[in-house]
């Protein structure tokens, strides 16, 4: 076998064939191999305090809009409303809704109904969420040309 080093069977380290037999394809040497870039751990930037509350509030974002999009999703469905899993859901996102009751009436008719108090919580939120990770982060930069 014409290698530049021996295999890992035969007691090397198991680089690519340098010249291969016809017929099979010449695969790269190790070092012609591209690595993909490594960060160590050192690299990386300490997260500051606005980075930390930015983090926070996406990840309450993200809790609450699961929340209230499984209820919304639930109500449009028509889900059951004495399962277990469907009083959960609305016991634990009724505080989050209440705010967005009798703004518009619900939509459909029977079971399956478009309840818009949700729809208008996910909308509500979301924006929140947005405009307090704005407030923080040009408060990070007044902090930051203020030298604080």
């Amino acid at each position: 076998m014409d290698t530049e080093e021996r295999a890992p069977w035969q007691g090397g380290s198991g680089v690519a064939l340098a010249s291969a037999p016809a017929g099979v394809p010449k695969l790269p040497l190790r070092s012609e191999v591209p690595q993909p870039p490594t960060m160590a751990a050192h690299d990386a930037e300490p997260a500051t305090s606005a980075d930390l509350a930015r983090r926070r509030i996406s990840l309450a974002l993200t809790v609450v809009e699961v929340l209230v999009g499984l209820r919304a999703g639930l109500t449009l469905l028509g889900a059951n409303p004495n399962a277990e899993f469907t009083r959960l859901l609305d016991a634990l996102t009724a505080p989050l809704v209440l705010p967005f009751r009798g703004v518009f009436a619900d939509v459909g008719g029977g079971r399956s109904v478009v309840e818009t108090s949700s729809l208008l919580a996910l909308a509500i939120y979301a924006v929140a969420a947005w405009i307090a990770v704005r407030v923080l982060l040009v408060v990070r930069e007044w902090r930051s040309a203020s030298g604080s």
